[in-house]
C-alpha cells in the first residue's frame, strides 16, 4: 500500500528572495543605524560632563572643601577625559595625595574639542559657586560628521546644552 506524504519545505528561489529582500532592509537600515551611535556618542559626553559638574557642586557643599574639575593629563584638552576631586591643598590643580571623585576616560577618537574652547578648571568653593561667578564658559565637541553639542557651565554651576545639526559644527 502506498501512502501519499507531502514534503514541506521552501524551494531555492523562495531562499532567494527572502534572503535579498532582508539584505536590501539591512542596507536601508545600516546608515540610520551609524547615526544613532554617533549622536549617543554625543549625549554620552554631554551626560558625563554634566554629570561630573554636579558631583563637583555637590561634593563642594557636602564637604565644605573646594572641589575641581581637571582635564586629564593637564594639557587644556579635554577630549582626553577629565578628572573631579576634593582639592584639599587650595591649589586649583590635582595631586597625587587628593580624593578622586570621578573620572572620566578618553573620548572616542570620532569627537574632537572645537578652538576657543575654555582650558581652565572648574572650580566649586565650599558653597557650591564657582570660584569665578562670570561662569566657566562653553565646552563644544564635535563628530566627524560636523555634528555636536556645546556645554555652557555658568557661575552658579547651571549647565544648559545645545545641540548642533549635521554640518553646524
Amino acid at each position: 500500500m502506498k501512502t501519499n506524504t507531502k514534503i514541506k519545505a521552501f524551494t531555492l528561489i523562495e531562499l532567494m528572495t527572502t534572503v535579498a529582500i532582508v539584505a536590501v532592509m539591512a542596507a536601508i537600515a545600516t546608515p540610520s543605524l551609524r547615526n544613532m551611535i554617533l549622536n549617543n556618542r554625543l549625549a554620552a559626553l554631554s551626560n558625563d560632563f554634566i554629570s561630573s559638574v554636579s558631583a563637583a557642586r555637590n561634593e563642594a557643599i557636602s564637604t565644605r572643601e573646594n572641589v575641581v574639575i581637571e582635564p586629564k593629563n593637564k594639557d587644556d584638552n579635554w577630549t582626553n577625559g577629565w578628572v573631579v576631586f576634593i582639592d584639599t591643598d587650595k591649589d586649583g590643580s590635582y595631586d597625587n595625595d587628593e580624593e578622586i571623585i570621578k573620572s572620566v576616560d578618553k573620548l572616542s577618537s570620532s569627537l574632537t574639542q572645537q578652538a576657543g574652547n575654555p582650558t581652565v578648571n572648574i572650580i566649586f568653593n565650599s558653597k557650591g559657586s564657582m570660584r569665578d561667578l562670570g561662569g566657566w564658559g562653553t565646552l563644544t565637541i564635535c563628530d566627524d560628521r560636523g555634528a555636536g553639542r556645546s556645554v555652557n557651565v555658568e557661575g552658579a554651576g547651571v549647565v544648559s546644552v545645545e545641540k548642533h545639526k549635521v554640518g553646524e559644527c
